[in-house]
């Protein structure tokens, strides 16, 4: 999410300032802040000068998913944070046993395969349950 904030401040001549802007507000969203930051990026878009349609871009990106963005209660409840557990899982649970030739499935078919893959990896079976 912080390298969107980057692109959509757009000012990429000045990207030392554009980090300093974009770890400003990503303090704020860790810091439970969302009501702040969001009410600073709006106030920014609407005080300058120029049209500022990045900015307007940002707010309305952001406003619409305030509630993925509470970083503060996430870890409160001890969920992790960005995407980097999910990615590194990608060529474990990768789907090249499902592109076997003659293969076809449908999507709830793969989507339980892909299931029982990462039960398997995880050697995660306490709450796994067969319904029949």
């Amino acid at each position: 999410m912080w390298w969107l904030l980057y692109k959509r401040r757009n000012y990429h001549k000045e990207s030392i300032k554009v980090l300093l802007w974009v770890e400003q507000y990503k303090e704020l969203f860790y810091n439970g802040k969302e009501k702040e930051a969001l009410a600073r990026i709006l106030r920014a878009a609407k005080t300058i000068q120029k049209k500022q349609t990045p900015l307007f871009n940002l707010y309305n990106y952001l406003h619409s998913r305030r509630d993925k963005i509470r970083y503060e209660y996430f870890r409160s409840k001890g969920y992790y944070l960005g995407s980097g557990a999910v990615e590194s899982c990608q060529p474990v649970c990768d789907t090249r046993s499902l592109k076997k030739a003659g293969m076809k499935w449908s999507i709830p078919g793969a989507n339980a395969i892909a299931f029982l893959r990462t039960q398997y990896l995880s050697d995660n079976w306490e709450n796994f349950s067969w319904v029949a």
